[in-house]
C-alpha cells in the first residue's frame, strides 16, 4: 500500500511538472516581446510570430504523437519531448538572428506539442472515477497558477536581459529525468496491427459525445480569441494594460473555478449533471448577449 501511495504521489508531481512546462512556453516570454522588437529590429506583427511558430507544430504533430504513444507507450515520447523542449528553449537565448529564433521556437513548439495531450492521457490512464476528476481539477489549478506567475517571473528575469526568461525551459530537464525514473508507463501493449487500431479509432470518433466535446473546445477558444480583438478596441492606450490584465484575471478565475465546480457536479450525479449545468449556463449567457448586446454596443 505504501508503494502504491508513493507511485501515486510521484505520478501527480510529474503530471503537475509537465503542466507547468506546457503553460510556460508563451507566458514566461511575453514580457520580453517589446525588448525583442528592439533587439532584432522587427515589427510587433513579426514578434507575434514567436507565438505562431510555437503553437503551429501542435496542430500537425499532436495527433501523430498521440497515436504513437498509444502504440508504444507514453513515457517513450514524454521524456524526449521534455528534453527537446529544454534544449531548444535555451538555444533561443543565444541566437542573434530573428529567423533562427523563429526556427528554434518551432522546435520548442514541437517539444511542447504533445506534452499537454499526453499529460491528460496519463491522468486518464493512472486515475479512475472521482480520483480522475480530482487530479484533472488540481491540474487545471496548477496550470492557472503557472499562467499567473510566469509573466512576473519572466519580467523579473528580463531585468538582466531579454535572454534570461528562455533559461526557464531548463526546468524541463529534471522533470524529464523524474519522468524517466519514477513514472509508471500506463501503456498496455496490445497485439493489434495499425489497421485494427485505426478502425477502432474511427469507431471511437463516431461517438457524438466526442464530436460535441471537440466542438465545445473549439468554440470556447474561438470566442476567447475574439474577446482579445474586442477588449483591445474598447480600451484606450492610457488604460489598455490594466484593462487587458483584468481580462486575464477573469479568464484565470474561470479556469480555476470551473474544474472544481465540474468535479463537484460530477460527484453529485455524474456527467449528466456536468452537461446539464453547462447547457443551462450557456443558454443564460446566450440570451444575455442576445437581448443586451445591441443595447450596450
Amino acid at each position: 500500500m505504501r508503494r502504491s501511495n508513493n507511485q501515486t504521489k510521484n505520478s501527480m508531481l510529474i503530471i503537475f511538472g509537465i503542466t507547468l512546462m506546457v503553460v510556460m512556453g508563451v507566458s514566461s516570454i511575453s514580457p520580453i516581446f517589446p525588448m525583442l522588437k528592439d533587439e532584432f529590429n522587427v515589427t510587433e506583427q513579426q514578434v507575434g510570430l514567436l507565438i505562431t511558430f510555437f503553437n503551429l507544430p501542435a496542430i500537425f504533430l499532436t495527433p501523430v504523437f498521440g497515436i504513437l504513444a498509444d502504440r508504444y507507450g507514453r513515457k517513450k515520447f514524454l521524456v524526449p519531448l521534455l528534453f527537446l523542449y529544454a534544449i531548444s528553449g535555451v538555444l533561443c537565448a543565444f541566437t542573434r538572428k530573428f529567423s533562427v529564433l523563429l526556427f528554434l521556437r518551432a522546435l520548442n513548439g514541437i517539444g511542447a506539442s504533445s506534452l499537454g495531450a499526453l499529460n491528460v492521457t496519463l491522468m486518464g490512464d493512472l486515475f479512475e472515477g472521482k480520483d480522475r476528476i480530482k487530479i484533472i481539477g488540481y491540474n487545471e489549478t496548477v496550470a492557472n497558477i503557472g499562467l499567473a506567475i510566469y509573466p512576473s517571473i519572466g519580467g523579473l528575469l528580463a531585468i538582466f536581459g531579454w535572454q534570461y526568461p528562455f533559461f526557464l525551459s531548463l526546468l524541463a530537464i529534471p522533470i524529464g529525468i523524474l519522468t524517466l525514473v519514477f513514472l509508471e508507463d500506463s501503456h498496455q501493449k496490445e497485439d493489434e496491427n495499425f489497421k485494427e487500431y485505426f478502425v477502432g479509432l474511427l469507431k471511437a470518433l463516431k461517438d457524438v459525445k466526442i464530436v460535441f466535446i471537440y466542438l465545445a473546445g473549439f468554440s470556447t477558444f474561438f470566442l476567447m480569441s475574439g474577446a482579445y480583438s474586442l477588449t483591445t478596441q474598447l480600451s484606450t492606450k492610457k488604460n489598455r494594460g490594466a484593462v487587458l490584465s483584468l481580462r486575464e484575471v477573469f479568464f484565470k478565475l474561470s479556469g480555476t473555478i470551473a474544474p472544481l465546480m465540474m468535479g463537484w457536479l460530477y460527484a453529485i450525479n455524474g456527467l449528466k449533471a456536468v452537461y446539464l449545468f453547462s447547457g443551462i449556463f450557456s443558454l443564460i449567457i446566450f440570451f444575455l448577449f442576445l437581448f443586451v448586446f445591441k443595447k450596450i454596443f
